[in-house]
């Protein structure tokens, strides 16, 4: 549908990674989304292009991904 190519298009800025657990590790990394600390204080400043890129590589740090799901 129209709607679901211009909320997948990387030419907007993705939605926050955010899911409102907010809660940090021993290594400063957020147990809800996976960002790190210095990448969710930069996210606001990030532009378009390092938003998806920091997006591509949460794919990679995600539980399932480690377990092969």
């Amino acid at each position: 549908s129209r709607k679901a190519f211009f909320m997948n298009s990387r030419a907007f800025r993705p939605m926050s990674p955010c899911v409102n657990i907010c809660t940090l590790d021993d290594e400063q990394v957020c147990l809800g989304c996976l960002r790190r600390l210095e990448e969710i204080i930069a996210w606001p400043t990030m532009s378009g292009e390092e938003q998806w890129a920091l997006i591509d590589k949460l794919r990679y740090r995600s539980p399932e991904y480690s377990q092969g799901g």
